[in-house]
């Protein structure tokens, strides 16, 4: 797996966990939003440390009540950490 195969992979387990998840609108919009964001990144750059925050607040916001989406976001996490690398 090069990184962009990674970080694809990544995205598509989260949109699997949005869909399969009952959340809260917001919830949903939160994390559409960042699919749509990573998904409009380049990926030869490294990711914006706002982007990094963006991640990391969902993980807080999320990780008492849904276990394996944040599981999902971790993974995407470290893909993004390791972009530009």
């Amino acid at each position: 797996h090069d990184l962009s195969d990674q970080l694809h992979e990544d995205l598509q387990h989260l949109v699997n966990e949005i869909e399969s998840l009952h959340l809260e609108e917001e919830a949903i919009s939160r994390l559409t939003g960042l699919v749509d964001e990573i998904r409009a990144h380049d990926v030869e750059q490294a990711a914006s440390p706002q982007l990094i925050e963006t991640v990391d607040s969902l993980i807080t916001h999320f990780e008492a009540e849904h276990p394996t989406l944040i599981g999902v976001l971790n993974r995407l996490l470290v893909s993004l950490s390791n972009m530009g690398v």
